[in-house]
């Protein structure tokens, strides 16, 4: 049995407050896996943070805009030939992702108040989701190359073999790119996603001092972001003193959800693991066990939910 190794092109995709660009450059790696590279942001106000973020250099635009982070990912592939008397088959395909990230670390974070080190967690957890979301497109095309092999016909020389399975594996790496270009444009290319440092936290985001509160309002839930639930419900948030730690009580009917919360950020829902997610840039909670999200809104929203989960 034979063997080839092949890469694709790499993909680049660049999480901005207006504006995505995706670029191409040959790889040659070899192993799956991830890589988180820092790069060190000062500040103590919001207005700080951002213009330390646009004088980063690397991550301008030509026109003055600036990024909040980068991913890139380059798929790979290697597979397996047979030759008999009936011609040359495919044995067996696999294929890898290999991703790297260039993120924000902001480095005096303890100089700042509870309140804007919520809203950098929103918008890191923001960014942390956008970079998934870049990056699954990648893993989606490996799995569609790795199915080739069920796939291909048999061809009478191996020669004929390798160039249709690389010319596949090379279309069906551009298909899940225009893919991933496609939900960036019905997304708004991320500014939709990415509330923004200068905007004040919600009810949904209690931080240290918050005080304890009381309303009715609208929940939604999902877990497909195409099916969505809609009740009037009952909010009840309530903080420990002196203490980061809150949480929110939801509840309508005979439901009812209990999201813990540390600095400004979902740790918990029910007892099982949550995070952030962010609907047209509301910060969303997300049950990771399900990918169910749990939005509340004071007044009943009126818009269909703009997101795309990994």
């Amino acid at each position: 049995m034979n063997k080839a190794i092949l890469s694709n092109s790499m993909v680049s995709a660049w999480a901005a407050i207006c504006l995505l660009v995706f670029n191409q450059s040959a790889s040659a790696a070899m192993l799956d896996e991830t890589k988180n590279n820092y790069f060190g942001v000062f500040g103590k106000t919001a207005q700080e943070i951002k213009k330390n973020l646009q004088s980063y250099s690397e991550m301008r635009t030509n026109w003055g805009g600036f990024f909040w982070a980068n991913s890139e990912w380059t798929t790979e592939w290697q597979f397996w030939w047979r030759e008999s008397e009936t011609g040359c088959s495919l044995a067996r395909v696999e294929a890898s992702v290999i991703v790297e990230n260039r993120i924000p670390r902001w480095l005096n974070k303890t100089d700042a108040t509870p309140e804007l080190r919520a809203r950098l967690r929103r918008t890191t957890a923001a960014i942390e989701l956008y970079l998934r979301q870049s990056s699954s497109s990648g893993l989606k095309a490996a799995r569609e190359i790795e199915r080739l092999y069920t796939r291909m016909r048999t061809f009478e020389t191996c020669d004929e073999l390798k160039n249709a399975v690389n010319k596949r594996a090379h279309l069906t790496s551009q298909l899940y790119r225009e893919r991933g270009r496609a939900i960036e444009q019905r997304i708004g290319y991320g500014n939709k996603q990415f509330p923004d440092l200068t905007e004040p936290v919600g009810v949904q985001t209690p931080v240290a001092g918050s005080p304890d509160k009381v309303m009715q309002g609208w929940c939604q839930l999902s877990d497909d972001l195409e099916t969505i639930q809609h009740v009037e419900c009952r909010f009840e948030r309530s903080c420990e003193p002196q203490s980061s730690r809150c949480s929110i009580n939801y509840s309508w009917s005979t439901e009812r959800i209990q999201v813990q919360y540390n600095e400004g950020g979902p740790v918990s829902w029910n007892n099982t693991s949550a995070e952030y997610a962010f609907i047209d840039s509301s910060p969303c909670v997300r049950r990771t066990s399900d990918n169910m999200i749990l939005c509340f809104f004071e007044q009943e929203p009126d818009q269909v939910w703009i997101y795309h989960l990994p």
